[in-house]
């Protein structure tokens, strides 16, 4: 952390002219501070509590989006969700072994949330409830988990701080070069403040810094560092955008407000979500990390 409190003290040097920028960066990274202790301080001391704690964050972050989309006003399907996303986290508690199960759940957990319909004898509008129901245990339920089912492997605690570093240094620095370059815009109807520039600026920066942290997972060869910089840099910009859609087809603002001043989970998590699978299946493809 005091290396982000050191960046954040450079940065207002340059821009001590721009209250309303530094007012900002300096909420963005606030964010990041409140979220990271809680998940570092487990990941560290306890499996157990580790686990418990992603699976806490993918139960609200499911629940900010059934409250966004209007599944949350149908009991059944919440039920049936949280029901799900709980059988998704079963063969994760249980540790590396359960890898196959783990990756066979989500088609049971899919079955679940379609079986509502025809338990309770109901057709209407349950193709937009089940679909609802279906994308958001698979995204914030399966997708999430592999955060969790990261701890379980060889070098779990490296890999896992290895991201969230990397992850919230992408967002910051997007921000940054969106502010201090950006010129044109990248995907203007979906996200407005998002630029070309400040995505390349977001690379550039996660690259450079995935190899001063490349101590934390020294195993990992050069050439995969650098890829793996680019999948968290595009994988988490991608997954910001994702969330971006979802909230402009919807009308609203933030996806909660459980972040003081600043949103909703989903509005802090919404890149880490998107790349954690990526990254998972990336790591383990080349050095079998459940071995």
């Amino acid at each position: 952390m005091g290396f982000f409190l050191i960046l954040l003290g450079i940065i207002s040097l340059f821009s001590l002219n721009n209250k309303k920028f530094l007012k900002a960066l300096w909420m963005k990274y606030l964010a990041w501070f409140i979220i990271i202790p809680p998940i570092l301080i487990p990941l560290i001391f306890s499996r157990i509590l580790f686990l418990a704690v992603i699976y806490l964050l993918s139960i609200f972050c499911f629940r900010e989006y059934a409250r966004m989309t209007g599944l949350w006003s149908d009991r059944r399907f919440m039920f049936s969700a949280y029901a799900a996303i709980s059988l998704i986290y079963f063969p994760v508690f249980l540790g590396k072994t359960a890898y196959g199960s783990f990756q066979a759940f989500p088609i049971y957990a899919i079955i679940a949330v379609l079986l509502v319909p025809v338990f309770y004898d109901e057709y209407s509008q349950m193709i937009q409830k089940a679909s609802l129901g279906m994308l958001g245990v698979a995204y914030f339920g399966w997708f999430f988990s592999h955060l969790a089912f990261l701890r379980n492997c060889n070098n779990g605690i490296e890999l896992i701080t290895f991201l969230l570093l990397l992850t919230e240094m992408n967002d910051a620095s997007a921000y940054l070069g969106g502010n201090l370059f950006g010129k044109h815009k990248l995907v203007p109807r979906l996200s407005p403040n998002k630029t070309v520039e400040g995505v390349f600026v977001s690379i550039a920066f996660t690259t450079g810094m995935a190899f001063l942290l490349h101590f934390l997972v020294p195993f990992i060869s050069n050439l995969h560092i650098l890829l793996t910089a680019l999948l968290i840099s595009v994988g988490g910009t991608t997954g910001d955008l994702v969330i971006s859609f979802i909230k402009r087809d919807l009308g609203v603002k933030d996806t909660g407000r459980i972040i003081p001043m600043h949103g909703g989970l989903l509005d802090r998590f919404d890149s880490l979500v998107f790349t954690v699978p990526l990254y998972f299946h990336f790591i383990n493809c080349f050095y079998g990390i459940i071995k």
